[in-house]
């Protein structure tokens, strides 16, 4: 047993307090270093004298790259900082929230914060759909003087052309094209904290900067970039200009325009501004001269991000082919079923309401628990779809229910192994009937139209996805798609 050299306040009581030997608690510097795929966090740093992280690259972590905790309520292993400095360094594709910072009191009280003093300066972040700065009880968190970038911002606007192979003479247009959708998660979250700063920074096109706000008072942060508690999502193609490659073979002007001079091929690339500077996108090649029958004169199509978004996009995994037909490929990132939530690619319409979606669909399972069809989807957690599913060896068609993350199949039958196929849903009354079709024109229904008046504004699309990669996995494709009879176009207009 330990004694102390003087009586105890009476105030100090069996599991009300905790201590820690503040004479041991280190100085830290962190300088230098790569920290790359570490299934964890890169750094978990908490003492109370002063740290500095600085010219260091995070890239590949799967949680946070730094971690801030203070745990004086389980594993009584670490206690507050007092002087943090993150500074100049890098990260690159991040797990989220990039930096966190979660000590473990059970009251949130900005009045009685854990940390102190906290500054993320001067440093570069690549990210995906991620949180980049979630702190709690923090007195004095600044955000300053960064540069702020999607991952795909040099793939998420492409070059689009009215035609690949121009005659010498002729003209045609160039345009750009959104290959991505904006993110969603918000950059910035603040729990019982005060004396927060946001300011000098720069974003890239396609972050939402938005910032939420628990036991915060909005007067306690300073920010003339960030939205408090609202969406401020900087658009993902503001605009573009245009170069060419090869001016004798065709030139561009500024607004799309191309005047075709001399047989030859010339990369057409967009130029997206933005606040960290131009981002030149993907390139469409023009071949001028060429066989209008060849195959290199394909047209180049997209996915018309006007009617059509998608869920945690994969652009890689997705085409458009002529004659409107979109081919999704397995990523291999997991499922929607129960607690998964990993599922990418999964196109949706911005179709919300009461009706009937139809869509010809080709492809069949291979393996495992790959599956694809038709969803109505209103989140991760709250969704009804007609699926194809291997069911490790044993194909069914299934109606599938998930609500509040409760997940159920009411309804499977045999998959007649037929490539191709007509899939249903009709949603009326607060009701989803399923039926499918061998021909498209006699459909047969999946078991009893389910309740789903839970499902609100739910959104009718494709998904297409397996637990795990595989080269060999063929694509679905999906065509005819309509919504009451009319056809909703998968391919962007001009």
């Amino acid at each position: 047993m330990r004694t102390t050299m003087r009586a105890l306040p009476d105030s100090v009581r069996p599991r009300d307090f905790v201590v820690e030997n503040t004479a041991y608690t280190p100085s830290v510097k962190i300088s230098g270093n790569t920290f790359r795929n570490i299934p964890t966090r890169g750094l978990l740093v908490t003492t109370r004298r002063p740290v500095v992280v600085t010219d260091n690259v995070f890239d590949g972590m799967s949680m946070a790259s730094i971690f801030i905790s203070s745990d004086a309520y389980q594993w009584y292993e670490s206690g507050p900082v007092t002087d943090v400095l993150i500074r100049r360094n890098t990260f690159r594709r991040p797990g989220g929230p990039v930096i966190f910072i979660e000590p473990t009191n059970q009251v949130l009280d900005a009045a009685r914060p854990v940390h102190r003093n906290v500054r993320v300066d001067d440093n570069t972040f690549e990210i995906g759909d991620v949180r980049l700065l979630d702190v709690k009880s923090v007195d004095g968190i600044g955000f300053t003087r960064n540069t702020v970038k999607r991952l795909d911002h040099k793939t998420a606007v492409a070059a689009q052309a009215r035609d690949l192979c121009p005659a010498p003479g002729a003209t045609t247009a160039v345009r750009a094209v959104a290959k991505a959708t904006a993110y969603e998660t918000s950059l910035f979250a603040y729990r019982g904290s005060s004396h927060a700063v946001a300011k000098d920074n720069v974003f890239g096109n396609g972050l939402n900067l938005r910032a939420e706000l628990d036991s915060t008072d909005p007067a306690q942060f300073d920010t003339d970039e960030v939205a408090v508690d609202s969406d401020r999502v900087l658009p993902l193609l503001p605009s573009a200009t245009f170069t060419s490659s090869n001016p004798a073979v065709a030139e561009i002007d500024q607004n799309g325009s191309v005047t075709a001079k001399a047989p030859g091929k010339t990369l057409i690339t967009p130029i997206t501004p933005s606040q960290t500077g131009v981002d030149p996108g993907v390139p469409v090649e023009l071949t001028v001269g060429a066989d209008p029958q060849s195959p290199v004169c394909a047209k180049s199509l997209l996915l018309d991000t006007g009617t059509w978004s998608v869920v945690r996009d994969a652009p890689d995994q997705r085409t458009i082919l002529p004659c409107d037909i979109l081919e999704l490929a397995p990523t291999g990132a997991g499922l929607l079923w129960a607690g998964s939530n990993r599922a990418r690619n999964i196109v949706l319409t911005d179709r919300a309401d009461d009706g009937t979606a139809t869509v010809r669909m080709s492809g069949l399972t291979k393996r495992g628990h790959m599956e694809a069809g038709l969803i109505l989807y209103r989140g991760d957690d709250d969704y009804v779809t007609l699926q194809r599913k291997h069911n490790k060896g044993s194909p069914t068609l299934t109606l599938s229910t998930e609500r509040e993350g409760w997940a159920e199949e009411p309804y499977r039958v045999t998959d007649p192994e037929q490539q191709e196929l007509w899939l249903r849903l009709h949603r009326t009354g607060g009701r989803v009937a399923a039926s499918y079709s061998l021909d498209g024109t006699v459909f047969t229904p999946l078991g009893e139209p389910v309740d789903a008046s839970w499902l609100g504004s739910a959104r009718v699309g494709v998904p297409a996805e397996a637990e795990r990669a595989s080269g060999a996995d063929t694509p679905f494709r999906y065509r005819d798609f309509t919504v009451d009879g009319a056809p909703a176009r998968f391919t962007s207009p001009w």
